[in-house]
């Protein structure tokens, strides 16, 4: 994702989700792992499929361990917002618009 203007970069060290969202830090990560594979992805499939913003993130590690998580968020053009708009909408009801 290139940083554009209307986008967004948020560090958090892992010390920090692990307080804001209540996971905890083992030697060997599994923790976050469940987390990045349970909650972090599922999420941000969510966040890039239906709304306004487009949503990655990056790890930086110390040695072994993550320490950090960057969040970069970017908003999308104005035809991926529609696109987004129209499926949050279908998904939402499930009936099937002008659009499908």
């Amino acid at each position: 994702m290139k940083i554009e203007e209307k986008s967004y970069k948020i560090e958090c060290e892992l010390g920090c989700l692990e307080t804001t969202v209540h996971i905890i830090k083992d030697k060997n990560q599994t923790i976050f792992t469940d987390f990045r594979v349970n909650v972090l992805e599922p999420a941000m499939r969510e966040i890039n499929e239906f709304s306004d913003l487009k949503i990655r993130y990056e790890t930086e590690k110390d040695g072994k361990l993550i320490a950090i998580v960057t969040f970069l968020m970017a908003e999308k053009t104005v035809d991926e917002q529609f696109e987004a708009k129209k499926k949050g909408l279908t998904a939402l009801d499930g009936k099937v618009h002008w659009w499908d």
